[in-house]
């Protein structure tokens, strides 16, 4: 790998992360960030006050994965129905998602603004601050970000309105999703 390649690869998985390292600030899509913010790849910043009353489902992606291809439209339809109604979907995955290569960067980075609700990196300070808040552990296997609740491991876990995590929801029978969903809104 050439020295222009390597450089190329850097910058690119520098955008794709968008990563702010702790203590610093980054600009948002709209307007300037806090430390305390939460940073995405196609939306606005969002701080855990911002998620209060609301019932947030916290979903692990992976951009090279094939189940979180399959299941993110599924997500964003559910995000369009019921966005109104008070719920919030947050999309975090490792900064360097497996297997991607240079070549595969900007094809995922766009495919991020194809979905309306946000898409971030786990590699932030206020992101760890308000999965620790919600007492929401994670740790990688395979390269794939699980969420570890009372010892059980999730893909994807729900806060309530009350701000309590109440389990996790899987997207694979999406009518099934729905009304589970439906319960806490």
């Amino acid at each position: 790998m050439t020295k222009t390649h390597l450089l190329s690869l850097c910058f690119l998985l520098a955008a794709a992360c968008a990563h702010t390292a702790p203590g610093a600030s980054a600009p948002s899509k709209k307007g300037a960030a806090s430390k305390d913010a939460m940073q995405f790849l196609n939306a606005p910043a969002i701080r855990s006050q911002d998620l209060e009353g609301k019932v947030v489902m916290v979903y692990a992606w992976v951009l090279a994965c094939p189940l979180c291809a399959k299941e993110m439209p599924d997500l964003q339809s559910v995000y369009e129905k019921y966005k109104g109604q008070g719920i919030a979907i947050l999309g975090f995955a490792s900064c360097i998602p497996m297997g991607l290569t240079a070549v595969d960067l900007p094809q995922c980075t766009k495919r991020t603004n194809e979905f309306g609700f946000p898409l971030g990196s786990l590699d932030q300070e206020a992101v760890r601050a308000y999965l620790k808040s919600k007492q929401i552990e994670y740790f990688y296997r395979e390269g794939f970000p699980i969420w570890r609740v009372d010892g059980k491991e999730f893909k994807t876990v729900y806060v309530g309105r009350d701000g309590k995590v109440h389990g996790a929801l899987g997207v694979a029978d999406l009518a099934a999703f729905e009304g589970e969903l439906k319960k806490h809104l």
